[in-house]
């Protein structure tokens, strides 16, 4: 079991890739704890394994060995029907591509993570996208926005359903980096202000500075970073 205070906890984790026909790994025997209302920021080379870490917590993928522990949830234990429906519920996700549908305006791409849940609140939604700056942005469609406007519509949507962990994956990497900087403000004030943890993939130390605690991925295992 996980301590009660941790948000995410994982113990003894390792996963391996085949590659040429033969295993290659990328984690080994990995321990990680995030605590509630936490923001930790994750380094490594490009390869290194951040973004399979990100799905182990997510549950888009599975542990070869170890245990993944979301909110008091064993991830590794779910099936695939179940880690679908923790995701909709505990986790909310932002992106460097962003990924919103662009058949579905900016409002529509908030209330879409509500409605996979049946509760949605448009009041809410809406109060979202005021909190970033884009309430007048409602009815129009993701291909009209800049940059910038996407990945801020990116973070009201990974909020829209309250989940209590956030996953960011390299969020500024697709922004030039005065709005990447306006972008982290946002994001950190967000999540300072609604009490979630948020575990953010970066390359960038200014970035990991910011964080409360910043983690190198190097040989699949987690050691701190010396900032």
């Amino acid at each position: 079991m996980s301590d009660a205070t941790d948000m995410v906890s994982l113990r003894g984790v390792s996963k391996s890739f085949e590659e040429g026909g033969h295993p290659r790994p990328v984690l080994t025997a990995l321990d990680l704890h995030a605590q509630t209302g936490q923001i930790l920021a994750l380094l490594g080379r490009s390869g290194a394994g951040k973004s399979t870490l990100l799905n182990l917590i997510s549950g888009m993928e599975l542990p070869d060995l170890g245990e993944v522990f979301v909110n008091n949830t064993p991830v590794h234990a779910l099936d695939e029907r179940s880690r679908t429906l923790f995701r909709r519920r505990e986790v909310g996700f932002v992106f460097q591509f962003f990924n919103l549908i662009p058949t579905l305006t900016v409002l529509e791409n908030l209330l879409l993570p509500m409605e996979l849940n049946l509760r949605t609140d448009a009041d809410r939604a809406r109060a979202l996208l005021t909190r970033v700056g884009l309430a007048d942005r409602a009815g129009s469609f993701p291909d009209r926005l800049s940059g910038g406007e996407q990945q801020r519509i990116a973070i009201a949507r990974s909020l829209a359903h309250d989940p209590p962990l956030l996953l960011a994956d390299e969020p500024t990497g697709n922004l030039d980096a005065e709005t990447g900087e306006q972008i982290m403000d946002l994001l950190f004030g967000t999540v300072r202000e609604h009490g979630k943890t948020l575990l953010m993939v970066t390359h960038s130390q200014e970035l990991a500075r910011r964080a409360d605690r910043a983690l190198i991925l190097r040989g699949g295992a987690l050691v701190d970073a010396l900032l």
